[in-house]
C-alpha cells in the first residue's frame, strides 16, 4: 500500500511539472532567444528563460521568417509571431507566399486573400486567384471569371469563360464563345462579339465575326467592318485584304486605297506594287494609282528606276513611273 501511494505522488509531481512547462520531452537548440519543444509528439515554444511562449500543441512549427512562423494542428495551417501570438488563426488547409503583404489561403477547398496582419481581404469562396499586379487579380467561381480590387471587391461580374493576360491595363476575354477587350477598371473596351480577335503590333485588333473579318483601331473604334475573308500581316502600316478570292491593299487606318481586284500584289521598292490580274501584270505607286495597266507577261525587279518586261515573248523597259523607254510592240 505505501508503494502504491509513492508511485501515485510520483505521478502527480511529475504531471504537475508538466503542467506547470518545467518538462518536456525533447528541448531543441536555441535560435534567436526561442528553442523548440516537444511533449507528447506536440511542440510548443520557450523563450531564453524558459517561459513557454507557444503551447505544445502543435503538429508543426516552421521556422520563423521575419518575426513570423507557420504552425500546423491536424493538416491545418496559421501563423504565429514570436511573442507567442497566432496572427492567423489555425483554419487554412494552404497558407501561399506572401507578395505585397498578401497572400492566398485555402478554406475547404476554397481560395481567398488574407493579410499580412491576419485580416480577412478576400473570403475563401473562388475557385481560382491569379494576381495581376499589386492592386488586381483575376478569380474564378463555377467556371466563370471576373476582377476583383485590392480590397477584394468586384470590379466586373463573374461572368466571363476567360480573361487573359493583360498588357498595357487591357486584355482579350471570352463570353459564350465570342472575344472582347476589357481594362483593368472592367470596362468593356471591345464588346464580347467576335470569333476571333488578334491583337495588332502597332495597336488596334483585326476582329472576325461570321468568317468576315474587319479592323479596329487603337482607340476601339470599328473602322473596317467585317467583310473580308482575309487580312493579312501589316507592314509598314498596310495590309493585303481578301474578298472574293481578289486582293487589295489596307491601311491601318480603315482606309481601302486600292480595292481588291487583283489576283497578286507584290511589293516593288522605290516603286509601289507589282499587280497581276488574269496572268497579266501591272504597276502601281505606293498611292495605289495605276502607273501601268496589267498587261505584261512578265515585270521583272526595278534595278536603278527601272525594270525589264515582256509581252509574248518580247522584251522591253519600263521606269518607275511605267513609261515605256523601250517599247515591246
Amino acid at each position: 500500500m505505501r508503494l502504491i501511494l509513492l508511485i501515485v505522488l510520483v505521478l502527480n509531481i511529475q504531471i504537475y511539472a508538466i503542467a506547470q512547462g518545467s518538462g518536456y520531452h525533447k528541448i531543441y537548440n536555441y535560435n534567436d532567444g526561442l528553442a523548440k519543444v516537444e511533449l507528447n509528439g506536440l511542440y510548443g515554444m520557450i523563450d531564453s528563460n524558459g517561459n513557454e511562449i507557444l503551447p505544445p500543441k502543435y503538429d508543426v512549427i516552421q521556422s520563423f521568417i521575419d518575426n513570423r512562423a507557420e504552425v500546423s494542428i491536424n493538416k491545418l495551417w496559421g501563423i504565429v509571431d514570436k511573442q507567442g501570438h497566432e496572427i492567423v488563426p489555425v483554419i487554412y488547409e494552404k497558407i501561399g507566399f506572401f507578395d505585397n503583404h498578401r497572400a492566398k489561403v485555402t478554406k475547404n477547398g476554397k481560395l481567398g486573400v488574407i493579410s499580412w496582419d491576419g485580416k480577412i481581404i478576400v473570403e475563401t469562396k473562388y475557385d481560382d486567384i491569379n494576381y495581376i499586379n499589386a492592386t488586381h487579380a483575376k478569380v474564378s467561381l463555377d467556371g466563370k471569371w471576373g476582377l476583383i480590387n485590392r480590397e477584394g471587391g468586384l470590379i466586373t461580374p463573374l461572368k466571363y469563360d476567360k480573361i487573359g493576360a493583360f498588357i498595357n491595363s487591357t486584355t482579350r476575354v471570352s463570353l459564350d464563345g465570342k472575344w472582347g477587350v476589357i481594362n483593368l477598371e472592367g470596362n468593356e473596351l471591345i464588346p464580347p462579339l467576335y470569333n476571333n480577335l488578334d491583337n495588332l503590333v502597332t495597336g488596334g485588333y483585326k476582329m472576325e465575326k461570321e468568317g468576315k473579318w474587319g479592323l479596329i483601331n487603337e482607340s476601339y473604334q470599328v473602322v473596317v467592318a467585317p467583310q473580308y475573308s482575309k487580312i493579312g500581316a501589316f507592314q509598314n502600316g498596310i495590309a493585303r485584304v481578301t474578298e472574293y478570292g481578289k486582293i487589295g491593299l489596307l491601311e491601318i487606318s480603315g482606309n481601302v486605297f486600292v480595292q481588291p481586284k487583283y489576283d497578286q500584289i507584290v511589293e516593288s521598292l522605290s516603286v509601289g506594287y507589282r499587280v497581276e490580274l488574269d496572268g497579266l501584270w501591272g504597276l502601281l505607286n505606293n498611292q495605289g494609282q495605276v502607273l501601268a495597266a496589267p498587261k505584261y507577261d512578265k515585270i521583272k525587279a526595278f534595278v536603278d528606276g527601272k525594270a525589264k518586261v515582256s509581252v509574248h515573248g518580247k522584251w522591253g523597259i519600263i521606269d518607275k513611273t511605267g513609261k515605256e523607254i523601250v517599247r515591246v510592240d
